[in-house]
């Protein structure tokens, strides 16, 4: 029978092309009585009936095999991952808590007013508030090109009593900076999926609230110093300064606004990610 000459398959005698490829057969057989073959083998047996054993040679067929096999042309393609599928493969891997702690939305304006209503109480009760959100969205597992949030409310909390009872106003200063600084650094490189929102380099945040906070104490280091009072000596300087003070603090606020915006977007998108909070349907 005919062997075809690309898939090597046995066709039929009366067969011009293969069932199996359908390539051409060329009429050549194998002349099967005369063992006309282009190549043979021989099997070797032992021959187990007299008491010492003889080898047996035995012709066996063997089809003709191809000089060379053909192998079509395919051009191998290698895919090398980049830096973000890398960074995804790691991101996905990372172990999720079993629990979660929900990050509250704030609103800011709320807050806002009821610190002007409270005398700047309430202020200091949402920046409290702001290192424990912080603190429980350090906890979930980071985002593609996120920065660590290292904030420890505990450790904060000895500082926060200490500027409240001694007035020390640097370490409100402080713990203004690192609630800037942990935000910013945390979704700085992050892209717009996690973090539409990008808040300004925290330098910026701490000119403006340090600047009201000085200016607010001019009138009273002098008068500690000199014993005059600014606002009825130098009356246009006293306002000068207030409103120097009230344009500060209002630029501050305006950022704050920003900052708690980016936070807000921010957690919401993590705990949909992670099925924290369902997502809203329009």
């Amino acid at each position: 029978m005919p062997i075809c000459s690309k898939c090597y398959s046995t066709v039929d005698d009366e067969a011009d092309h293969c069932p199996f490829c359908g390539q051409k057969i060329e009429q050549s057989k194998i002349d099967t009585k005369n063992n006309k073959s282009k190549s043979a083998t021989h099997k070797v047996s032992l021959d187990k009936s007299e008491e010492i054993p003889q080898l047996i040679v035995e012709k066996q067929k063997a089809y003709p095999q191809p000089d060379k096999y053909e192998v079509e042309d395919e051009t191998a393609v290698f895919h090398s991952p980049d830096i973000e599928e890398i960074e995804l493969d790691e991101h996905q891997s990372q172990e999720i808590p079993l629990s979660l702690a929900p990050v509250p939305e704030r609103n800011y304006l709320l807050w806002v007013g009821l610190g002007i209503i409270t005398v700047g109480i309430c202020f200091l009760v949402y920046l409290y508030l702001n290192f424990e959100d912080l603190e429980k969205h350090s906890h979930y597992p980071l985002e593609i090109k996120a920065k660590p949030i290292k904030v420890n409310t505990s450790s904060l909390l000895i500082l926060f009593f200490i500027a409240i009872c001694f007035l020390f106003i640097p370490i409100l200063w402080y713990m203004y900076y690192m609630k800037y600084t942990s935000l910013y650094n945390h979704i700085r490189e992050q892209k717009k999926e996690t973090a539409p929102v990008k808040i300004i380099h925290p330098a910026f945040y701490m000119i403006p609230l340090v600047l009201s906070h000085l200016l607010a104490l001019v009138p009273t280091v002098v008068f500690w110093l000199s014993g005059i009072d600014i606002q009825i000596v130098f009356s246009g300087w006293y306002w000068i300064i207030t409103a120097g003070v009230i344009i500060c603090t209002l630029v501050t606020f305006v950022l704050d606004y920003f900052w708690q915006k980016a936070f807000n977007q921010h957690s919401k998108i993590a705990m949909i990610n992670l099925d924290v909070i369902e997502e809203p349907t329009n």
